[in-house]
């Protein structure tokens, strides 16, 4: 994995933790990368800070809770870059209640996040 200049990833999560690691891993790489997430503020600061090492990076905000939200994404990154090489999936939600108190469509949704 030494040469991925030209190559497009997409990193879904990508605005903080391991998502963003992995997006400074493909952009020091020479890639380029579109990142995904749903944290808009996070996602675009991160973005100008990848685009100041002369890298070609762009943020979109969206949820991926469905497969036409992927496939929204998997368009824009195409019409972007031209093409998709890589996919990075590491978004998750964080919620922490008792199991109780924790409803069906919360745990559906964070399913199908996951």
């Amino acid at each position: 994995m030494d040469n991925l200049s030209e190559k497009v990833a997409v990193i879904i999560g990508g605005a903080s933790g391991i998502g963003a690691a992995t997006a400074q891993l493909f952009r020091n790489k020479g890639s380029k990368v579109l990142l995904v997430d749903i944290n808009e503020g996070k996602g675009l600061a991160f973005q100008q800070e990848l685009s100041r090492q002369n890298g070609e990076v762009k943020f979109i905000k969206a949820t991926i809770d469905n497969n036409t939200e992927l496939q929204k994404i998997i368009n824009e990154a195409v019409r972007i870059f031209g093409r998709v090489d890589f996919i990075f999936h590491k978004a998750t939600l964080r919620r922490v209640t008792s199991s109780k108190k924790h409803p069906i469509d919360i745990w559906r949704h964070m399913i199908n996040v996951a």
